[in-house]
């Protein structure tokens, strides 16, 4: 049961960032890099500075999502502001969902990243506009899975890459892919009906 609650976790938080901090922002401020800004510069400054932060690791994880889902209600409506706490908020969880993919097995990863995949194709045809609730029902997901989270040692460091890899190799063609479908509205394979 906790290796599904593992699978449930890491699929809702990349589902979160694939529809909301991806391509939800991106699409709402109409890809203008000024204004959208703040939300990248957080996400590196909490990646960074995650580490330092010391509290139990599972008490870190809820302090992150409880601040994603607080910004989650205020979806679309950013400001700067707004846009940085909620960067820095997904840029936290970036290193603690890695730690979490690491106790995965590939079989797992691969159920992961195909529930999160699907899910976000079905739900990318809501309007920018109306995902609040689609942020507010993953971050709960992902909040109540992480209180649940299998306690087991790291796989060795050996074993460990291939699925990392994995997972770097399937973020960087995903973000290439929502992005580009996402800002060209002449390609519009979601939008038209061919989920």
């Amino acid at each position: 049961m906790q290796r599904l609650i593992l699978i449930l976790f890491i699929a809702s938080e990349l589902c979160y960032y694939l529809l909301i901090a991806q391509t939800g922002v991106v699409e709402y401020f109409s890809s203008n890099l000024f204004l959208i800004a703040p939300l990248p510069i957080g996400g590196v400054i909490g990646s960074l500075l995650v580490s330092y932060i010391k509290i139990d690791f599972r008490n870190k994880i809820s302090l992150f999502l409880i601040i994603q889902l607080i910004m989650s209600f205020l979806y679309p409506n950013f400001n700067m502001l707004t846009l940085f706490i909620l960067g820095f908020a997904v840029g936290s969880m970036a290193p603690l969902i890695i730690n979490e993919i690491k106790k995965t097995t590939l079989l797992e990863l691969g159920l992961a990243l195909s529930i999160s995949y699907v899910t976000g194709t079905l739900l990318f045809n809501y309007e920018v506009e109306q995902r609040g609730i689609i942020a507010i029902i993953l971050t709960t997901i992902t909040l109540i899975a992480s209180r649940f989270l299998p306690k087991t040692k790291m796989i060795e460091k050996s074993n460990q890459n291939f699925p990392l890899l994995i997972m770097v190799l399937w973020v960087f063609l995903d973000s290439a892919l929502f992005e580009s479908l996402s800002r060209d509205t002449t390609i519009s394979i979601w939008r038209d009906g061919y989920t």
